[in-house]
């Protein structure tokens, strides 16, 4: 069973499926260093001769590669990048970049927009707030979807936090996005987070189902 696809999980699909280091390879940009979940390169975004431009590639904390540049201070992830280097706006990149993973829906669109510029502004207002702490609690929920495979019952589990997550945006509340935030990430079961603990449960049921499957073999 696949996840079903709703605003917050729209971003991530995009992120996941276009790497930022294959598309600087279509345009003949390599590395200048790679070394460890980091590779520097001369910037595309600014002219300079020594590389300060970094591409930091996805892992357990972060879902997406995502890149900064130390000369020109621009930072962001594939979506970002392509329109810089297209000369092209941030919805037409989304536009271009959702259609291998079929968002094209004009609402989710603005959404994954409205996220984004969310993410990308300074100011801490309630709004970029609530807009950082979305994307943080939707990443978790694409790392334990990877994590359980696609399990049916995890499924369900992530798709009513991405709707309530995506509930919470549309309201701009703030105040109640801090409380599912605080459950994911401060509530402890058995000395675990809740995305730990389901985990836990996941591994012990498909450890069972294994046993029982080897039993059953063993009785033909």
């Amino acid at each position: 069973m696949e996840v079903v696809v709703t605003n917050s999980h729209s971003l991530h699909l995009i992120r996941e499926k276009h790497s930022i280091v294959d598309y600087l390879a279509t345009k003949n940009i390599y590395p200048e260093k790679s070394y460890g979940d980091k590779s520097s390169y001369v910037c595309p975004l600014h002219k300079e001769t020594k590389p300060s431009f970094i591409v930091y590639s996805a892992n357990n904390e972060t879902d997406h590669e995502n890149y900064f540049c130390f000369g020109c201070k621009r930072s962001g992830c594939i979506i970002s990048l392509y329109a810089a280097i297209e000369n092209i706006s941030w919805k037409e990149s989304i536009l271009f970049l959702g259609k291998d993973v079929k968002i094209t829906d004009s609402g989710e669109i603005e959404f994954i927009l409205r996220a984004l510029k969310m993410q990308q502004d300074d100011d801490a207002d309630d709004a970029n707030e609530i807009g950082r702490i979305s994307l943080n609690l939707s990443s978790l929920g694409f790392i334990h979807a990877r994590k359980v495979e696609q399990d049916s019952d995890e499924i369900k589990f992530l798709e009513k936090l991405y709707k309530k997550i995506d509930s919470l945006v549309d309201k701009d509340d703030l105040e109640g996005m801090m409380e599912v935030y605080g459950f994911i990430v401060d509530t402890r079961v058995n000395d675990m987070c809740p995305f730990e603990y389901r985990y836990k449960k996941w591994e012990e049921k498909k450890q069972k189902e294994m046993q029982e499957c080897y039993r059953a073999f063993e009785n033909v």
